[in-house]
C-alpha cells in the first residue's frame, strides 16, 4: 500500500482548456495497492566485487542504469524487441532453509574454508559514545584508589568527566565501488568503513559523498553526509549528516547533556568550544644539559545553561546566603545568574612542570551562590633525580604542587564528602619489585604536606588543620591456574569479545600503610590487608553460560587514632566485595558488584561502601551497555567501537546480492 498524490498549475503557457483559466491549480489523491511479494529491504549499498573476482558482474560494471537509458539501449537494438520465451531466466529458486539457519551457514562455510588475511590482532582502545545521569565524581584519578586495596573492578569507580563522545580509532578498512583519487586524495559516491578485521563484519558506517584529503602526512581527513552506523548487516543507525574521520585523532562532539543532581539542580547544557592553544609543544635543555620536552599548553571552555533551573524556576544547591558554608542546602527563586555556568580547563606545561592538570567548575554566576557553586582542582608536576638520601635510594621521583577547593571525594560508608579547601605538596614514587618466584609486585608510595580545610565528622562545621601524611602500598598477584590461550587470529575467538578469554585462577593481595598527624596534635595510623581470588572460566564462544568471572575481596585494618575530618575518617575497618560478570545468552552479560562494611563493632556495620551493576550486549566490533550505580546515584548508556591493531588487508565486508542486469531490462516490457 502506498499514498499518492499529484498536484497541477496550469499557468496559461499552453492556453486553457476545458474552460480551467489561467493560473488555477488542481490536485488529485488516492491509495495505491501493488500486487507481488515486496522485496526484502536492501540495508547495504550496491557494491558489487570487482571484475576479476568471484562473484563479478558480467555485464556493465554491475550498476543499475537510469531508467531512460534502459528504454534508449532497447529501442537501438532491434534484436532486443524480440524476446524468445527461452532466452528468460528461469525463476530463482526458494531458499528451503529460514533466514537465520541460512545465515549461521554462510558464518560456517567462512570460518572452514575463507582465508581472512589477518594475522598479529591485538584490541588497543575504544570509540565511546555515553550518556550520564547522576552526579558522580568530578575530580581526578587518584593513584591511591588505584593501589589502596584489592576489590572487583565493577567498583572501581571511572573518575573523570564523562564526554558524550570520545577517544578514536586509528585502523579503518574501507570499500567502495567506484573511487575517484586526485593530487589531493580521492571522492567516492558510496563508501563503507568498518572498524571490524573480519568478515562478515559486525559494525561498520556507511557514508555517501564522501572525500578524502590528506592534509599532511600524518592527518587524513575523511567527510561524508548522510551517514548511518550498521550493525550485524541488519540494524542501521542514522548519525549526523556530516561525519569526519581523522587519522589518530580522538572524536568528540561539541554538545554535553547531562544531569547533575547536587550542584546544577538536574539536568544541564553544554558546548564544548575549540581548544585554545596557548603555548606549543617546545623541547628545552636544562640545567644538567640534557633535553627535555614540554606538552603545548591547552585553554578549554565550555559554556553551560541550566535547563532545570530554567523551568522549574528554583535552585537547591546551595546554603541559603548568609548561611555558614558548608551548611545544609536550601531553596531559593532562581536569578539569572543561576541559570549559566561553565567548566574551564587548562593542561600542559607550565613554570617548569612538565605536566599541569587544573580544572574550575563553576554551577553558578550569580555573585550571592557563587562562592558555593564553585569547585576547583588542579597539581603541577614534575620528574626530578634524586641522589641517595639516608633510607632514600636514588632515582627518579615525582614532585607534585596540588590545590584545591570544594573538591567532592567519596569516602566508604560516609558516602559523598567535600573537602572545603586544600594546599599543599607531595613526593611520590610507583614501580615494580622483583618478582618471588611465580609472585609478582609492584608498589607506590607518597609523603604530602599541606592545610586542608573540611567538614568536621558527624557535623557541618568547618575544620581547618594542617595534615603530614605518608601512603604505601604493594599488590602483588599469583597466577594459581591459566589455560591455553587461544589463537587471537581465529574469529570464533573473537566473536563476542575484542580479546580472547582465557580461563585462569589468580590470586590478589594488598598490604597498605597510612599515617596522619594534624596540625592539633590528633593522627590516624592505619595498617590495611586485602586480598582475594579471581576465577574466570569459559571463553564466551558458545550461546549459554560460556564465560563467568567471579572475584571475591575482604579486608581488614589496624587503626590507632582518628581523624578530625570527616572526608579522610576510616570508619571501615572490616570490608567484604563481590563482582561477578557472566554471560546470559549470546552477546548478553551481566556485570556488577557491591561492597559491605562488616565490622560489627561499627555503627556502620552492613552499610555499602560500594555498588555497580550493569547489562552489556557484547560484540567484537562493539558494545551496548546500561548501567547503574546506587552508591554514586549514576546510570547511563553507553556504546562502544573497537579499536584493533593487527596486520594484514581483510577481505571486503558490505554484503552484495547479485543482480541480472538483463533480466531487469526485460522486465519493462
Amino acid at each position: 500500500w502506498s499514498l499518492v498524490g499529484r498536484l497541477h498549475h496550469r499557468s496559461g503557457a499552453y492556453g486553457t482548456y476545458g474552460g480551467v483559466s489561467e493560473g488555477s491549480n488542481a490536485y488529485l489523491v488516492g491509495l495505491r495497492y501493488r500486487f507481488g511479494e515486496a522485496p526484502p529491504p536492501r540495508i547495504a549499498p550496491d557494491m558489487p566485487p570487482a571484475a576479476g573476482c568471484p562473484g563479478a558482474p558480467t555485464t556493465g560494471d554491475g550498476q543499475a542504469q537510469p531508467l531512460a537509458d534502459q528504454l534508449n539501449s532497447v529501442a537501438n537494438s532491434k534484436a532486443a524487441l524480440v524476446i524468445q520465451p527461452s532466452q528468460l531466466p528461469p525463476p530463482p529458486e526458494l531458499p528451503p532453509l529460514p533466514a537465520a539457519e541460512l545465515e549461521k551457514e554462510r558464518h560456517a562455510a567462512i570460518e572452514a574454508t575463507v582465508d581472512q588475511r589477518i594475522s598479529g590482532l591485538y584490541y588497543v582502545r575504544s570509540l565511546k559514545a555515553e550518556r550520564r545521569q547522576g552526579t558522580g565524581f568530578a575530580g581526578r584519578s587518584s593513584e591511591e584508589d588505584q593501589f589502596g586495596s584489592v576489590k572487583p573492578s565493577q567498583l572501581i569507580n571511572p573518575n573523570g568527566d564523562q564526554k558524550l563522545i570520545e577517544g578514536f580509532i586509528s585502523r579503518w578498512r574501507f570499500q567502495a565501488a567506484r573511487i575517484r583519487i586526485t593530487p589531493q586524495g580521492w571522492s567516492a559516491n558510496r563508501a563503507a568503513f568498518s572498524n571490524d578485521p573480519f568478515t562478515p563484519a559486525q559494525s561498520w558506517v556507511d557514508m555517501e559523498d564522501v572525500v578524502a584529503v590528506q592534509e599532511t602526512e600524518e592527518r587524513t581527513s575523511i567527510k561524508g553526509k548522510r551517514s548511518r552506523l550498521i550493525l550485524e548487516n541488519r540494524l542501521p543507525i542514522p548519525m549526523r549528516k556530516n561525519i569526519v574521520l581523522e587519522k589518530d585523532q580522538p572524536a568528540d562532539n561539541p554538545w554535553v547533556i547531562a544531569d547533575d543532581g547536587v550542584d546544577r539542580s538536574g539536568i544541564y547544557l553544554g558546548y564544548n568550544m575549540k581548544e585554545i592553544e596557548l603555548r606549543k609543544a617546545r623541547s628545552l635543555t636544562n640545567k644538567q644539559g640534557v633535553e627535555v620536552s614540554e606538552e603545548p599548553l591547552r585553554l578549554m571552555l565550555q559554556p553551560q545553561f541550566m535547563v532545570a533551573r530554567a523551568l522549574n524556576g528554583e535552585v537547591n544547591s546551595y546554603p541559603l546566603p548568609g548561611d555558614p558554608a558548608g551548611g545544609p542546602t536550601g531553596t531559593q527563586t532562581a536569578q539569572i545568574g543561576d541559570l549559566f555556568g561553565g567548566l574551564v580547563k587548562l593542561k600542559g606545561s607550565l613554570f617548569g612542570y612538565s605536566t599541569s592538570d587544573f580544572t574550575l567548575s563553576l554551577s553558578t554566576l550569580n555573585p550571592q551562590n557563587i562562592s558555593n557553586g564553585t569547585r576547583s582542582w588542579g597539581d603541577f608536576s614534575r620528574q626530578v633525580f634524586i641522589p641517595k638520601i639516608s633510607i632514600i635510594p636514588a632515582g627518579t621521583y615525582t614532585t607534585r604542587l596540588f590545590g584545591a577547593y570544594r573538591y567532592k571525594t567519596y569516602n566508604g560508608s560516609l558516602g559523598q564528602q567535600d573537602v572545603y579547601s586544600a594546599l599543599g605538596a607531595s613526593l611520590e614514587r610507583q614501580g615494580d619489585l622483583k618478582p618471588w618466584g611465580k609472585i609478582t609486585h609492584n608498589y607506590f608510595w607518597r609523603g604530602a604536606f599541606g592545610n586542608f580545610q573540611g567538614n568536621d565528622f558527624n557535623t557541618s562545621t568547618i575544620v581547618d588543620n594542617t595534615r603530614g601524611s605518608f601512603f604505601g602500598a604493594v599488590n602483588s598477584n599469583l597466577q594459581i591456574w591459566r589455560a591455553k590461550e587461544s589463537n587471537r587470529d581465529n574469529p570464533k575467538t573473537t566473536i563476542n569479545t575484542p580479546s580472547p578469554i582465557t580461563p585462569g585462577l589468580r590470586f590478589s593481595t594488598n598490604t597498605s600503610a597510612r599515617l596522619d598527624y594534624y596540625g592539633d596534635g590528633t593522627n590516624q595510623n592505619t595498617v590495611t590487608l586485602t586480598g582475594g581470588p579471581t576465577l574466570t572460566l569459559g571463553r564466551l564462544q558458545k550461546n549459554f553460560f560460556d564465560f563467568t568471572e567471579l572475584t571475591i575481596s575482604g579486608g581488614g585494618s589496624l587503626q590507632q587514632g582518628q581523624s578530625p575530618f570527616a572526608f579522610d575518617r576510616n570508619v571501615d575497618l572490616a570490608t567484604l566485595g563481590i563482582g561477578l560478570k557472566q554471560q546470559l545468552f549470546g552477546p548478553l552479560l551481566f556485570s556488577g558488584g557491591i561492597g559491605f562494611n562488616v565490622d560489627p563493632s561499627s555503627g556502620y556495620y552492613g552499610d555499602i561502601t560500594g555498588a555497580y551493576g550493569e547489562l552489556v550486549w557484547q560484540r567484537r566490533g562493539y558494545e551496548f551497555a546500561i548501567y547503574y550505580s546506587p552508591y554514586e546515584q549514576v546510570g547511563g548508556i553507553r556504546v562502544r567501537l573497537n579499536d584493533f591493531n593487527y596486520q594484514g588487508t581483510g577481505l571486503p565486508f558490505v554484503p552484495y546480492t547479485p543482480t541480472d542486469a538483463t533480466k531487469r531490462r526485460q522486465s519493462l516490457f
